[in-house]
């Protein structure tokens, strides 16, 4: 699979299926990305005995118009059947995403309360420089990124599709809407360095969500993918003793 528009495809972009115990994860990637950005996460978790599900988002993994033509609905859609089948096989299911994926990530806690615990790395319930979007789709199909992965393991576009953007856009004002759904316990993870998520939406699921449990910890020099950037194995630790400490409680 080659094009001009797939960045390190040589990382693959399958979706990941490690079978472990009774503790279950589903690992959502970011907008133009791939399973291959949370999986350094996902081994990590595995290691320590969870059963992990990151799935390959609609539209990821073959051509910018492939995104293009879906909708929001799909992605949660496909988040949806991998919490499905980490709930047939797991005693404990938690939801996790970095970016678009964290925003994901928020919706399904607010369809499915019964899952355990939600992981947000830079969840992307806000985004610089959507505002003219929903214009801008009408007259062109991408935009290329400056950077593709700025050398991180990572696969995935190096363009930003438009209209897929937009899908993006209509997902965070569902999502805001219906913050007050979600009950679970809540680990959030945000970077002040971060050039893609705004730190006001720290604030915003603070005060939101009815979870009574709320870990937040912000890093200094991460950039957005804090899964990828220096602050990663702290990160890992962090979500491993929260996942615990939440199952154990």
């Amino acid at each position: 699979m080659t094009n001009s528009f797939l960045a390190h495809p040589e990382l693959g972009f399958d979706s990941i299926d490690l079978t472990g115990g009774e503790v279950g994860c589903v690992l959502l990637h970011g907008f133009t990305a791939s399973p291959v950005e949370m999986k350094q996460l996902a081994d990590f978790l595995h290691a320590k005995g969870f059963t992990i599900s990151a799935p390959l988002l609609p539209g990821h993994g073959t051509h910018p118009d492939d995104l293009n033509k879906v909708q929001h609905s799909d992605w949660v859609r496909v988040a949806e059947e991998a919490v499905q089948d980490l709930q047939s096989r797991c005693k404990h299911v938690f939801i996790a995403g970095e970016s678009m994926g964290g925003l994901i990530a928020l919706r399904l806690a607010e369809l499915h309360p019964e899952l355990a615990g939600v992981l947000l790395y830079s969840p992307a319930l806000k985004a610089f420089n959507l505002w003219a979007i929903p214009i801008a789709k009408h007259f062109i199909k991408y935009i290329k990124k400056s950077e593709s992965g700025s050398g991180f393991m990572w696969s995935g576009y190096n363009a930003y599709p438009i209209s897929a953007a937009d899908e993006m856009r209509k997902l965070q004002k569902v999502v805001a809407k219906d913050l007050a759904e979600i009950t679970q316990p809540i680990l959030l993870l945000m970077t002040k360095a971060d050039t893609m998520v705004p730190q006001t939406v720290t604030k915003i699921i603070q005060q939101s969500v009815k979870s009574e449990v709320i870990e937040v910890h912000t890093f200094a020099d991460s950039d957005h993918c804090i899964l990828l950037d220096k602050d990663k194995q702290t990160a890992f630790e962090m979500t491993y003793k929260f996942i615990t400490k939440i199952v154990e409680s």
